[in-house]
């Protein structure tokens, strides 16, 4: 059941979705982006107040969508519907399942999961103090888009210039850059510019630092938190 507080939330989000996205598309479609606004308000707002809170919500998403992917015929995102014991922190929520070996992954889908954890930092980072949602929005992609994680990236390694909080790659990290870079350097990046964001077009070495960054930004929230948060 939710508290007082949490159905205000729900209600505030439900709101607050009533503009015009909604109603453009009929009344149907605006009934479910209101509700849809709602539990991400609610979603939202307890990760920010109450972690333990929000890994209860999380953990029965999870458990619902175990039963949808299980009646679909999917095999299980997470462990076993039988075997919750290693969702044991919020973090474990977020990664993949346990028996993830990771080395196995893509860097492609590396990258995948690694843009949204650079993105969480982002929106983190700039939603408050508060703002228009179009300004936040404006600003997340700034700092999101590929020419400024090329940027991060090659002061990562020390290639534009010296850092005062320069971090020691280890050799596995490097691989993985090197990895993310030589994928990016197929059909997405090769001989061609790439246009990311909305904002003018960037070239290809751009492309490859940025799918570089994304995957070791994945490969450490994976395999080492601490790492991560370094």
């Amino acid at each position: 059941p939710f508290t007082d507080k949490e159905q205000s939330l729900l209600t505030r989000g439900r709101n607050a979705s009533t503009g015009s996205r909604g109603r453009k598309r009929g009344k149907e479609w605006g009934a479910i982006y209101q509700d849809s606004t709602a539990f991400e308000a609610l979603v939202g707002y307890v990760y920010m107040e109450d972690i333990d809170r929000c890994f209860e919500i999380l953990d029965w998403i999870r458990s619902e969508q175990d039963e949808i992917d299980e009646n679909e015929g999917i095999q299980a995102a997470s462990a076993s519907r039988s075997d919750s014991s290693q969702y044991n922190t919020f973090l474990d929520l977020l990664r993949p399942r346990s028996d993830c070996d990771v080395d196995r992954i893509a860097p492609v889908q590396l990258a995948y999961v690694g843009d949204s954890v650079y993105e969480m930092l982002a929106r983190n980072r700039y939603v408050w103090p508060t703002r228009r949602t179009a300004d936040l929005h404006t600003k997340v992609v700034s700092v999101s888009r590929a020419e400024t994680q090329a940027a991060i990236c090659r002061t990562l390694i020390g290639k534009d210039r010296e850092s005062a909080h320069q971090l020691e790659l280890t050799a596995k990290e490097l691989s993985i850059l090197s990895r993310g870079r030589n994928a990016a350097g197929g059909s997405g990046g090769r001989n061609k510019q790439v246009k990311k964001a909305g904002r003018a077009q960037v070239d290809a070495s751009m492309h490859q630092d940025a799918a570089a960054l994304e995957c070791l930004l994945a490969y450490t929230f994976i395999t080492d938190a601490g790492r991560c948060h370094e």
